[in-house]
């Protein structure tokens, strides 16, 4: 095994962990195939909200840690043929037998511990696939590079030969503690387009103050404290409440959003976050969705 996949299968444990966190996306373990092929993937996210007049929605991800290189066209190309190879692998039986695999819409994310670039932006739009990077956030920075420390360690001991050894070894060692101190989920901005929101542990129940079992949501704002662009995403930072929470966008969507922010006045809401997540309230667990507004200072 080569360090660059040890990493990213650690990479993609340690994003199915952090997805659970609050309940929106259900991982599931099972063997996915395709209609030419059987592909190495293991796990699988099913989010907890059903959505009328769809099959359940399984989430496919694909995650890379590179230490430096962006990801390219390639990787896209890839990923691409593999979410249509999965997709095509239903049957309709002409019998009256009911044993039929289950079937899902089938949605893909790419995760990247690294940039995007413009390329691969524009294909991954082209085709439907979410891109989310890490590049900048600053929770994820330390995670990832015990990531790449630990892999260092495993590469000069010659134990870079099993996956599921590779992941279980991170898991029970000291590099892995950092994932404690954070949690994230999967928000929907302006209604389109998803984005991986960190913060720190348990930070969206700390947001939501509702507590009777008949709200199902609520409307929280957010203000907007910083914003660092490069060539290929821009990285937010928001205040919400007492809690800081981070996301990023690739600049095919930032530019959308900067218009909207130039247009805007002091206190206008310039885009909006839905949050759907699971609540554990006096012992149920309650479907919230929680629409945090963001708001902008003049000064931007």
């Amino acid at each position: 095994m080569r360090d660059y996949q040890a990493k990213g299968y650690i990479f993609e444990s340690v994003i199915w962990e952090l997805l659970k966190s609050f309940g929106y996306v259900n991982v599931k373990t099972d063997n996915v195939k395709g209609r030419g092929a059987s592909h190495q993937i293991d796990a699988f996210g099913e989010l907890a909200f059903p959505t009328a007049f769809m099959y359940p929605i399984r989430l496919i991800c694909e995650c890379k840690c590179f230490s430096k290189n962006k990801i390219e066209l390639k990787h896209l190309r890839s990923f691409v043929g593999v979410m249509k190879d999965i997709s095509e692998n239903y049957f309709v039986s002409q019998s009256n037998s009911n044993n039929y695999s289950k079937r899902y819409t089938d949605v893909g994310c790419f995760f990247s511990a690294t940039s995007f670039s413009r390329d691969s932006q524009e294909y991954a739009w082209a085709h439907n696939i979410s891109i989310i990077s890490f590049q900048n956030n600053s929770f994820l920075k330390p995670l990832i590079k015990n990531i790449d420390k630990f892999v260092e360690i495993k590469k000069q001991n010659n134990e870079l030969k099993n996956k599921k050894k590779i992941i279980n070894d991170f898991k029970e060692s000291e590099f892995h503690n950092e994932i404690s101190d954070i949690s994230a989920t999967i928000g929907i901005l302006d209604g389109f387009y998803p984005i991986a929101l960190i913060g720190t542990n348990n930070w969206l129940p700390n947001i939501d103050s509702l507590t009777e079992l008949d709200n199902l949501s609520e409307i929280i704002v957010a203000e907007k404290i910083s914003r660092d662009s490069n060539e290929y995403e821009t990285f937010f930072e928001l205040a919400i409440k007492e809690e800081i929470i981070t996301f990023s966008v690739p600049n095919i969507i930032k530019n959308k959003l900067i218009k909207q922010i130039d247009k805007a006045n002091n206190g206008d809401t310039v885009f909006t976050i839905d949050v759907p997540y699971i609540r554990k309230i006096e012992g149920n667990n309650i479907r919230r969705l929680i629409k945090i507004k963001v708001q902008f200072k003049t000064s931007e």
